[in-house]
């Protein structure tokens, strides 16, 4: 009898890092239920390692009987053949980028079960873009992101039952109302291990924290975090620390709607047909999958530079190392220009935010505003005894200022 393997594809957003934490915390009690959760291939408790390579090298026009032969998939293979559980659990959402055909072929010793999870689109689509900016250096709106946002999941579902069969391709809808006793993991278990396997392990509660359960921005934060990656420099590395913290910022922030009323009914009117259809094919109820309007819009902005800094100083209060990052967003330089001493801010800095703007001059802050004049994010000043400064500090109000640092050429 060959081995079943049940290969968890996702999709993002749909509860992925709360299910792979928990198939990876219990191991030895899938293994009781004769289910096997493979060790090889696994970065954060899920097989991305092995999507991720499948996906590269068949990308790049390696054939899967090349990739099959590779070091990491040859003892992936062996781990999964070699141990005695009829059962094999694999999950990792990069398998929804790969076509269905190569993971077919990929496993074609095995018979083949696909478990996917569908979230409606509009959620969809504000988880995806929140997450994103988090992670990443992403900046644009919404509307832009979602030019790239492709989701239709009756397409996406007639691809992998073409290749795996209706009966071996497994749908559940990732929204709370029809989650068994409204949790992920409990729907997993429940009703495709327990309903559709006949299989009944036994498992813990793991302890999760803002690493595992991938928490999106809201609120301040998320607008905190597209300023962040507006003016953080591409070529440098976003500290790995900030996504901690600002995920549990987040946590005390309101969700509000900002995606525009235009956008949410081009969603409904783009996806409506096939959600229907596809909940017609899987014999579900039809309002399973529909798109509802949010509550009433609030515009996303970016925030000032005097909220950004008082959210930056909240995180430096409780990780010192975020100070390496302040002087990339609050510095100047400074250009000689025919006698006029000339200071150049960053661009993160709105001169027309500012309260003021004091010079330390031998040792005693001069506050400057009404010896200069100002043109576009450059302050000139001609009065000599400027010469000596040995910094700049800026101050929003009574509360908030900040020391700028000098650096050559602060938007290089």
């Amino acid at each position: 009898m060959s081995k079943k393997i049940i290969i968890h594809i996702g999709r993002h957003k749909s509860g992925t890092t709360s299910l792979q934490t928990f198939f990876s915390c219990n191991k030895e009690e899938l293994i009781s239920a004769g289910i096997y959760y493979p060790e090889i291939g696994t970065r954060d408790g899920a097989h991305h390692l092995i999507s991720e390579l499948i996906l590269d090298r068949t990308v790049k026009g390696v054939s899967i009987s090349d990739v099959l032969k590779e070091n990491l998939m040859s003892r992936f293979l062996n781990e999964i053949t070699s141990v005695k559980e009829e059962y094999i659990l694999i999950s990792s959402e990069g398998f929804q980028n790969i076509s269905p055909s190569i993971v077919r072929k990929t496993f074609q010793e095995f018979e083949v079960y696909i478990v996917v999870y569908f979230r409606e689109q509009l959620s969809y689509l504000k988880s995806s873009y929140q997450q994103e900016v988090h992670a990443t250096n992403l900046c644009c709106d919404i509307l832009e992101f979602e030019k790239t946002f492709k989701v239709n999941f009756l397409e996406f579902y007639h691809e992998w039952e073409r290749e795996f069969g209706k009966k071996n391709v497994i749908v559940r809808i990732f929204d709370r109302r029809y989650l068994v006793n409204s949790d992920v993991v409990d729907d997993f278990f429940v009703s495709i291990l327990n309903e559709k396997f006949s299989l009944f392990p036994s498992v813990k509660q793991p302890s999760l924290d803002v690493f595992t359960t991938n928490l999106s921005l809201s609120g301040r934060c998320l607008s905190f975090k597209l300023r962040f990656n507006k003016f953080f420099p591409v070529r440098q590395n976003i500290p790995n620390y900030l996504y901690y913290y600002l995920a549990k910022f987040s946590e005390k922030e309101k969700n509000i709607n900002y995606v525009p009323d235009d956008l949410v009914n081009e969603l409904i009117e783009k996806y409506r047909e096939s959600n229907l259809m596809l909940m017609d094919e899987l014999g579900l109820d039809k309002s399973f999958f529909e798109i509802s309007k949010p509550d009433t819009f609030q515009e996303l902005n970016l925030l000032g530079p005097k909220q950004f800094l008082k959210i930056f100083l909240e995180i430096i209060a409780v990780e010192n190392r975020f100070k390496e990052c302040l002087s990339r967003f609050y510095s100047y330089s400074q250009e000689p220009f025919d006698g006029i001493r000339k200071l150049v801010f960053c661009d993160n800095i709105n001169l027309d935010s500012i309260s003021y703007i004091y010079f330390c001059v031998n040792g005693v802050d001069v506050p400057v505003m009404d010896m200069c004049f100002f043109i576009s994010n450059e302050l000139w000043i001609t009065n000599d005894n400027f010469k000596l400064v040995s910094s700049v500090k800026l101050r929003f109000d009574d509360s908030i200022f900040v020391e700028l640092a000098e650096i050559d050429g602060v938007n290089s």
